[in-house]
């Protein structure tokens, strides 16, 4: 009766066996065509709290020349600095750009040879400055909205951040690789085989998923500061890797 070998059985079994066709970007070394391995995914997850948010807003003028919005959003984004640094907010936390400058136009109708024509004219400048202002402390957040609305501006939804976050990355990583391990020993284990080196790891995109995000929307001028406090919130951080180990003799 022919006997199959621990490793033909191990090729034989559906657990993502196979024979490498081709080098691998990522590898620990060279094996000979014909080389059993079994290759599988490992994935960690953790919780991380958001720690740090960006505010950002945005300051608009519009007026007749560019001189004039110029010199408006100047006096206005002083202002608003200077509110900014009276609640403890200054540089490098406070960010601005602009002012950014276009050209309204209008339409106008005139009569011209019995037809009614239609042109775009200029009808003023609109400029526009934006601030982005990042805080560790979200109990400033309606604080920075309040000074924001006060000088005109809208702002917008606020972003939350880990700051850490390249570590957290880093650290599940590392378990992801101990489960892949893990279970490929065991897959091979199951197949009769024995677990040999380790032929590549290859780091998946890790994700952020929010599980309960700060109390954060848009706001407009018009409308008050929340009354609420923002409350910081978790993110599902994930990271995932594939791996490869090859599949020995017992």
């Amino acid at each position: 009766m022919h006997q199959t070998t621990p490793s033909r059985l191990a090729c034989a079994l559906v657990l993502g066996l196979c024979v490498p066709a081709a080098p691998l970007a990522l590898h620990a070394a060279e094996l000979e065509p014909g080389v059993p391995f079994v290759q599988v995914s490992g994935l960690a997850r953790g919780e991380a709290a958001f720690d740090r948010a960006l505010v950002p807003f945005t300051l608009r003028s519009e007026m007749a020349s560019a001189e004039e919005v110029s010199r408006d959003l100047a006096e206005k984004s002083r202002q608003l600095v200077d509110a900014l640094s009276q609640i403890g907010l200054a540089e490098p936390n406070v960010r601005l750009n602009g002012p950014l400058l276009s050209i309204i136009y209008t339409t106008t109708t005139e009569e011209e040879g019995g037809k009614r024509i239609e042109r775009r004219v200029p009808g003023g400048v609109r400029g526009d400055v934006s601030f982005q202002v990042r805080v560790t402390d979200f109990k400033k957040i309606p604080k920075i909205i309040t000074v924001a609305t006060a000088a005109g501006g809208l702002v917008a939804t606020p972003m939350f951040e880990v700051a850490n976050l390249d570590e957290e990355r880093a650290r599940l990583g590392v378990e992801a690789v101990k489960s892949a391990l893990s279970r490929a020993r065991r897959l091979v284990e199951a197949a009769g085989g024995k677990a040999g080196r380790v032929i590549s790891i290859t780091e998946e995109r890790g994700g952020r998923v929010p599980l309960d995000q700060p109390l954060a929307r848009a706001l407009s001028a018009s409308e008050p500061a929340p009354e609420l406090p923002v409350m910081p919130g978790r993110a599902l951080l994930e990271q995932g890797v594939t791996l490869r180990l090859e599949i020995l003799q017992p």
